[in-house]
């Protein structure tokens, strides 16, 4: 059994998470969106903009901070 995720390009996170984000955001902004779903999506959307800081601040050495750095 193979992961169809196998078959997918690597996109570096630089690329990703800003695309993460903005499709956070356009589901926040979306009126049917439920109470519950909205503060999970916010949860999401902080992670996404603390990953995006850290990221920036390491010269893009961001895969090499362990996670536990990220949490201070």
């Amino acid at each position: 059994m193979t992961s169809p995720y196998l078959n997918q390009p690597v996109i570096p996170l630089a690329e990703a998470l800003p695309r993460m984000l903005e499709k956070i955001e356009t589901d926040l902004a979306d009126e049917t969106t439920g109470a519950a779903e909205k503060w999970r999506l916010r949860q999401r959307a902080e992670l996404m903009r603390r990953l995006l800081t850290v990221s920036q601040h390491a010269g893009g050495e961001a895969g090499r901070t362990p996670v536990w750095r990220l949490a201070q």
